[in-house]
């Protein structure tokens, strides 16, 4: 009987403690609402500023090229790859390389972008970092070149589920589609 008792105790407990975990108040769909869920709590994984557009709290609508410049600039690698994006703060341009890039219905191909961006929220949680003005701009994938206006935007596109000092977190929602390797850790080198 003492056993049981210290048993439901320990699972009032455990519920109290896990209100959130298990009810999920704040990321539930009530009452046909597309709610995204409260990430508020997440791990942190480095001490820089970030902006975590997952969040429920943070709209990519509000973001302009302006507020990825004055965070998110420098070289930033992908975790486990060697595929590489410089956002350059004085150009605002964004250059991306990998040896591991999507293009034709295949992966494994060698890429170098170059281009002026703008952002454009795709979504409340995703903003694109995407061509602006393509004068100058270049791309190598494969066997082909692109310059300028023929740079195919689809290609060169970054969606981003987050962007920080010293990371950038590129959205899997394009896999197939962009270029680049999706992966949601980029860290800056």
């Amino acid at each position: 009987m003492k056993n049981m008792a210290v048993f439901i105790a320990a699972m009032v407990l455990a519920l109290l403690s896990c209100n959130n975990g298990i009810s999920n108040v704040n990321g539930a769909r009530e009452s046909g609402q597309n709610r995204r869920a409260d990430r508020s709590q997440r791990t942190v994984i480095d001490a820089g500023k970030y902006v975590d557009l997952t969040s429920a709290k943070v709209n990519a609508h509000k973001f302009k090229k302006e507020d990825v410049l004055s965070q998110s600039y420098g070289d930033f690698q992908i975790e486990n790859g060697n595929s590489q994006i410089r956002i350059n703060s004085a150009e605002g341009t964004v250059t991306m390389t990998s040896d591991d890039a999507f293009y034709q219905g295949s992966g494994g191909k060698q890429m170098y972008a170059k281009y002026r961006f703008e952002t454009s929220a795709a979504s409340d949680d995703c903003l694109y970092i995407k061509p602006g003005k393509k004068t100058g701009a270049v791309l190598l994938i494969g066997s082909d070149k692109f310059e300028g206006e023929a740079l195919p935007d689809l290609v060169v596109c970054l969606p981003l589920y987050g962007f920080g000092q010293n990371r950038i977190a590129v959205s899997p929602v394009m896999n197939g589609y962009i270029g680049m390797p999706s992966g949601t850790y980029w860290k800056k080198r």
